[in-house]
């Protein structure tokens, strides 16, 4: 999947005769990965076993006035998700995912994602 967005202001003279300065705002991101689940029916109830990679590269510029308010950016970074998820014959769901995500940029966070849902 791929992102791009630009924002470009052209210099201008305002009615008070003060020339504003032109700017421009880049953003740009790039992912690229795979996710998979393997099922396994285990006689009473339905066991998947989940996961995913993901690498994201990203780059961030900005020019003229933008430059004191957007800074430039460029960085890659990745997402890992290994998870379990579990359907009972008693209509329950139980699931279970561990992700980190943003090693090796100034973005990291690590996440634990516990679900239970009991139809009814």
């Amino acid at each position: 999947m791929a992102t791009y967005a630009t924002d470009r202001l052209e210099s201008y003279v305002d009615g008070n005769s003060v020339v504003v300065q032109g700017q421009t705002v880049t953003v740009f991101q790039l992912a690229a990965g795979a996710d998979f689940t393997v099922p396994d029916d285990i006689g009473f109830g339905t066991v998947d076993v989940l996961g995913g990679v993901t690498c994201i590269y990203s780059r961030i510029d900005g020019t003229g006035a933008a430059r004191s308010v957007v800074t430039a950016y460029e960085s890659g970074r990745g997402r890992v998700e290994l998870g379990s998820s579990y359907v009972t014959g008693i209509k329950g769901f139980l699931s279970a995912t561990a992700n980190c995500y943003g090693r090796g940029s100034k973005y990291e966070s690590d996440g634990l994602n516990l679900r239970y849902e009991l139809s009814f």
